[in-house]
This record gives C-alpha cells, structure tokens and sequence, in this order.
C-alpha cells in the first residue's frame, strides 16, 4: 500500500515472520483516510526494512469488527488478553 507523501506510519507492533520477513501492523492513511495496515516487511541486502504487496488494508469502519474477530480467536485459543495462555 502506498501512502500519501509526509505521512508517515504509526507502526503498532511487529512479529517477526522469518529471519528476512516481519509482519507490520500500523496506522497508516491512504487518500486521506485512516486505515489499519497489517502487512509483511522485508529486509534488503542493505538492511532496510521495506513493504511488500502482501498485506491488508482495513477502513475504519471494520477495524471494530476486525478487533472483535481477534478477540474471539484469542479466547477460542485460551489466551487471555495479555496474550499468555491461561492454564
């Protein structure tokens, strides 16, 4: 996803994937518009880290559905909401 120029990322967090792939999660915008961005990042020959296609974009008007569905997958995992599991 490309985003308008001067605005940058809100980087939320990062789960490493592989050794040379992580996965994104951020606020970004695009055309003006928040959107919640959860995409897979790679590192360069030169150590950068940069987007690739794969990935999704969520309006703002699902990131509520979206948050509830992660919870309700949390749950059905038998983490709690710290992400450990319970015993």
């Amino acid at each position: 996803m490309s985003e308008q120029p001067g605005q940058a990322p809100t980087e939320l967090l990062r789960l490493e994937k592989t050794a040379t792939e992580t996965i994104v999660i951020a606020v970004t915008e695009w055309h003006g518009e928040p959107r919640l961005d959860i995409r897979t990042y790679y590192q360069n020959d030169a150590g950068e880290s940069l987007p690739t296609r794969k990935g999704v974009s969520i309006p703002p008007h699902q990131v509520q559905a979206f948050a509830e569905a992660v919870g309700s997958a949390a749950a059905r995992m038998g983490l709690e909401s710290d992400g450990e599991a319970q015993e």
